[in-house]
């Protein structure tokens, strides 16, 4: 976003004001905005759009580290927010890394949980269960196919997963509780 209000000559508050059709864009600004987003093919990071949604609205932020955020959009986030933990998707140390870089201890001063670790291993979270989830993923194709479905699917599909709780350590009870995630 910031490439594109660079590109403008506005700032990313003006990109994302005319990016959610704000009424408070002049016509001009809101053209020089879409013809940098056209030059730059800028497309919007949902995850990162569903997070300032849920601030603007005063909701608690959606606990969720999104496989394409960079390592400096998590850390902002992460430094504005300060959540008590992080739900990410990654078996990988991706998170424990960037966290460990910017000097942030799991799980004493934020605790992460995945939504794919391994049964036994140290990150606590959702156990994979592949081949159930391979089995649905396996029917959706079988159906998008079966229906000459090309290109994005227009309707949601919703999968329920056999899945498990690994404990590992990477969360902490405080007060006796889970954190808030």
């Amino acid at each position: 976003m910031k490439d594109v209000a660079d590109r403008a000559g506005v700032h990313p508050s003006t990109v994302s004001r005319v990016l959610s059709n704000s009424s408070r864009v002049t016509p001009a600004t809101r053209e020089k905005v879409l013809a940098a987003v056209d030059v730059l093919a800028y497309r919007p990071n949902r995850y990162i759009s569903a997070l300032m949604r849920n601030r603007r609205q005063r909701q608690t932020p959606a606990p969720f580290l999104a496989g394409d955020w960079g390592r400096e959009p998590f850390l902002e986030w992460i430094d504005s927010e300060r959540p008590d933990a992080i739900l990410c998707y990654t078996r990988h140390g991706l998170p424990f890394e960037w966290l460990e870089s910017a000097g942030i201890r799991v799980p004493e001063e934020i605790g992460v949980a995945s939504l794919a670790c391994s049964q036994g291993g140290s990150v606590s979270g959702v156990l994979e269960r592949w081949e159930s989830q391979a089995i649905r993923r396996v029917n959706l194709v079988i159906d998008l196919l079966a229906d000459n479905t090309l290109g994005t699917h227009e309707c949601p599909n919703v999968s329920i997963v056999d899945a498990g709780w690994n404990p590992g350590n990477t969360l902490r009870r405080v007060n006796g509780q889970r954190p808030n995630l």
